[in-house]
């Protein structure tokens, strides 16, 4: 989209140029735009990748330049991770230890507690368990298993 430059702004030695220059009286010419005469052009600085912003960042293009946008996990000038275990920004359970990960984090549930890590119980003696978890059997299941498949067999 072509800008016009503003009153206060000339051209490269007050003729048409390739390049619009800051205000009157500055010595580099204003980056982030091209153009002839009175009309510069916006640069698309993210489109062209001729951004600074790090592998955390997105790029967002703003007239004349563009702005670093840190991914969620990431903040600061440098979007360097956020430790959301130290800054207790987290859902893990009491019963749960939090485990920084790049840009996020992870809630690992204690010993002696079963759950999703946000959730960690002591789990009940009856209780079934995930099919992940390696329990016996107890045995009221298990003489129910015996009996079914004697029951079976005499047929």
């Amino acid at each position: 989209m072509p800008y016009a430059c503003p009153a206060m702004k000339i051209t490269m030695q007050g003729r048409r140029a390739d390049v619009c220059l800051g205000t009157q009286g500055m010595d580099s010419p204003a980056t982030g735009f091209i153009g002839e005469g009175d009309l510069c052009t916006d640069i698309d600085e993210c489109h062209q990748k001729a951004h600074l912003c790090n592998k955390n960042a997105l790029c967002h293009n703003i007239p004349g330049s563009y702005k670093c946008m840190c991914l969620k996990g990431y903040h600061g000038d440098d979007c360097h991770d956020a430790n959301e275990c130290e800054r207790g920004e987290h859902t893990c359970s009491k019963n749960a230890m939090c485990i920084n990960t790049s840009g996020s984090y992870e809630c690992v549930c204690n010993d002696g507690y079963r759950g999703n890590g946000t959730i960690c119980e002591i789990p009940s003696p009856g209780k079934r368990h995930n099919a992940g978890d390696h329990h016996r059997l107890d045995g009221y299941l298990f003489v129910h298993i015996v009996i079914f498949y004697l029951f079976i067999g005499c047929w």
